[in-house]
């Protein structure tokens, strides 16, 4: 594992889940002067305080990404995992399809009651004082329709992102472009439905990470792991 030059555009993916072993604590995603985990008793009152180190971000994120990606691959119930998780992406983006297509019918609806009424005023059978208020409120209905079916757009995109079995797979080639994803939400979405914790010290962390097997698994439900990282994942 090598370290990296920060990147503004890094998003701490293991945020909330990259803890300090010797303290305990959650460690705080930071991006000065480094892109880096640290352990909040190390800022607090530096090493004596806390003898981990801060992380390079990046070399984490990588780490435990890659580490992932290999023995969920391998695992027989991954494929498993990733069918069930297209089941269900597919049941949300049904619904929000259903909920877009409302929201569409609807639009079209007030668009035509909108023309009515520019039509009505152009054509003097009421004046635009008269149809300032209704007109008013069309607009605001438009804008939030039109903010509707772009939050079901965006849920439908997140669904393919996240139950994409590919994509896991291609992160392990492509870490650059994962990690610095425009949809941060989703990957960090992805990284919690597997992984518990990342445990940091000195020289080296070890992930925990479960796989969510759909409830009628043979395997009972759950399969867990330990995995330590190597080699050491510091900026010190």
């Amino acid at each position: 594992m090598t370290s990296n030059p920060p990147n503004p555009q890094h998003h701490h993916a293991l945020t909330g889940l990259a803890r300090c072993e010797s303290c305990r604590l959650p460690m705080s995603a930071i991006s000065e002067p480094e892109t880096s985990y640290i352990c909040p008793n190390r800022i607090r009152g530096g090493p004596d305080d806390c003898p981990t180190p801060p992380t390079d971000a990046r070399t984490l994120d990588e780490a435990a990404v890659m580490y992932l990606v290999s023995h969920l691959t391998a695992n027989p119930g991954f494929r498993k995992v990733a069918s069930q998780a297209k089941q269900d992406a597919d049941k949300v983006k049904e619904a929000q399809k259903a909920t877009e297509e409302r929201a569409s019918n609807e639009l079209g609806n007030q668009n035509r009651e909108r023309l009515h009424l520019l039509e009505e005023v152009e054509m003097e059978r009421t004046t635009y004082t008269e149809a300032t208020g209704r007109l008013n409120e069309l607009n605001d209905l438009r804008s939030g329709l039109q903010a509707d079916i772009g939050e079901c757009r965006e849920e439908s995109e997140r669904q393919d992102f996240i139950c994409d079995e590919r994509r896991l797979r291609d992160a392990a080639w492509n870490m650059d472009t994962y990690l610095d994803s425009t949809e941060p939400e989703a990957v960090q979405q992805l990284l919690e439905s597997f992984i518990k914790e990342v445990l940091v010290r000195p020289g080296t962390a070890t992930i925990r990470y479960t796989v969510p097997m759909p409830p009628l698994a043979p395997s009972g439900g759950v399969n867990e792991d330990v995995i330590s990282l190597e080699p050491p994942a510091s900026l010190e």
